[in-house]
């Protein structure tokens, strides 16, 4: 039981950091954007 809910929180911190990566590289891409076009 430890061991598998300590794989189910590595996962989960895993794709948390993969979820906020692609957040922050959009909104970075949203803002390059949006100052081009100003």
């Amino acid at each position: 039981m430890t061991m598998v809910s300590k794989a189910f929180r590595r996962g989960l911190g895993i794709t948390f950091l993969l979820v906020s990566h692609q957040s922050t590289k959009v909104a970075s891409d949203f803002g390059l954007t949006r100052y081009r076009l100003a």
